[in-house]
């Protein structure tokens, strides 16, 4: 990130260490380092809104798919159970005589 401040570019290297913590090389201007922790930190919150938003579309598509699956499960397991008898055993077979 090169911020520049009173027409000179200052070139600083950032790490994020694992408790969370930014530190810089390159720079020891307190307003500098100032103004890239408020775009880190402002650059974070926007990252993870991104990522726990939740799109109503996809909200409402899943639920839609899942409504569907249930009756589709629940006609499967409440239909009557099959016959065991050929399908039209009831009817005589037809003879025509002439």
């Amino acid at each position: 990130m090169e911020p520049t401040t009173n027409n000179r570019t200052v070139q600083v290297e950032f790490t994020l260490s694992e408790e969370g913590r930014l530190t810089y090389r390159g720079c020891s201007d307190p307003s500098i380092i100032y103004e890239l922790s408020c775009r880190a930190a402002e650059q974070a919150r926007a990252y993870q809104r991104s990522q726990t938003r939740q799109d109503p579309l996809a909200i409402a598509l899943t639920g839609i798919a899942s409504a569907c699956l249930i009756v589709l499960i629940w006609g499967i397991f409440t239909r009557p159970a099959p016959e065991y008898t050929p399908r039209y055993s009831e009817y005589a077979p037809t003879y025509r005589t002439r």
